[in-house]
C-alpha cells in the first residue's frame, strides 16, 4: 500500500544500461525532443524552492550513483548474457564482457552524473504542478523526519536484499518491489506504520497516487535520454574495450600455440 508514498525513480532508473549498451547497435535510443530541450536549460530550472529541495532529496546524486553502481556491476553483465550475442563472444573470449563493463563504468557513472539537474527540473516541475506551497512543506517535513527516512531507508534496504533482475527484467522488478514492500512492512515499527498511515490518508494521499505515475514516467524518459556526445563516447568505449580485449587474447593463443623450436644439439 505504500508503492507510491516514494515518488522518486527508484524502479526504473538505469534502464538503459541494461537495455541499449547490452544490445546491437547500443545507439538506437530514441532522442525525446522535450527533454533534449529541458537538458539544456536544466540548470536555470532549478529555483531554490521545496520543489527542488525534495526532487534533489529524494533523487540525490549519492543515491542515484549507488543504483548504478550496482547496475552495472550486476545487472549489466547478467543482461549482456542473455540479451545479445554477448554470451556468445564471451565463451569464444572469457573475461570479455568484464572487461567492458569495467570500460563504460567510469563514463556511465559521469552521464547519469552530468544529467542529474534534468531529473531534479522534470520532478520538482511536476511537483510544483500537483502540490501547493503549503503541501510541498508538508512532503519536506514528512520524507526527512526520522519516519520518512526510516521508511526509505528500509524501502531501498528490502529492494537491495532481494538482488538485481535478470531475463525478464520488468516483469522480475515488479516481483522485487512487491517483495521489498512486504519486507518493510514487517519491519516498520507500530508507531512508524501509524505516522506513515496517517500521511497517507491525509489530503495528500490521492495527490501522491496522481503523481506517482507521472514522475515514474519523467524519470523514465530522463533514463533513456543522452546527448549525442554522450552516445558517442559510449560508443568508443564500448568498441575500445572490446577491440583490446580480442587482440591481447589472441595474441596470447598465439603464443601458446607456438611451438618452439628445435635446438640443436651440441657436440660433446
Amino acid at each position: 500500500m505504500w508503492e507510491y508514498l516514494i515518488v522518486r525513480g527508484s524502479g526504473v532508473i538505469f534502464s538503459v544500461v541494461m537495455g541499449t549498451l547490452a544490445a546491437s547497435p547500443i545507439m538506437a535510443t530514441p532522442e525525446p525532443v522535450a527533454i533534449g530541450a529541458l537538458l539544456e536549460a536544466s540548470t536555470t530550472l532549478l529555483v531554490d524552492d521545496k520543489a527542488t529541495e525534495l526532487a534533489q532529496f529524494l533523487n540525490s546524486r549519492e543515491d542515484m550513483g549507488k543504483q548504478l553502481d550496482r547496475t552495472l556491476s550486476i545487472s549489466l553483465p547478467q543482461s549482456m548474457k542473455q540479451v545479445s550475442d554477448f554470451g556468445i563472444y564471451e565463451t569464444e573470449y572469457p573475461g570479455l564482457i568484464a572487461a567492458v563493463v569495467a570500460a563504460l563504468k567510469p563514463v556511465m557513472l559521469k552521464a547519469y552524473d552530468d544529467k542529474m539537474p534534468l531529473l531534479w527540473a522534470n520532478a520538482s516541475k511536476i511537483y510544483r504542478e500537483e502540490f501547493s506551497p503549503a503541501e510541498l512543506d508538508q512532503l519536506v517535513a514528512f520524507y526527512k523526519s526520522p519516519v520518512g527516512i526510516r521508511f526509505i531507508t528500509s524501502m531501498d534496504a528490502a529492494v537491495k536484499s532481494q538482488g538485481e533482475p535478470s531475463g525478464e527484467v520488468a516483469a522480475a522488478k515488479k516481483k522485487i518491489d512487491a517483495a521489498a514492500i512486504n519486507k518493510t512492512n514487517q519491519q516498520m515499527s507500530a508507531a512508524d506504520k501509524l505516522a506513515i498511515f496517517r500521511f497517507e490518508n491525509s489530503s495528500l494521499g490521492p495527490k501522491l497516487v496522481t503523481v506517482g505515475p507521472r514522475i515514474s514516467k519523467a524519470v523514465l524518459d530522463w533514463d533513456f535520454y543522452f546527448i549525442d556526445e554522450q552516445k558517442k563516447k559510449f560508443l568508443a568505449v564500448r568498441q575500445s574495450a572490446i577491440s583490446e580485449f580480442i587482440a591481447k587474447a589472441d595474441a596470447a593463443k598465439q603464443t601458446v600455440n607456438v611451438t618452439p623450436s628445435a635446438v640443436a644439439p651440441t657436440n660433446p
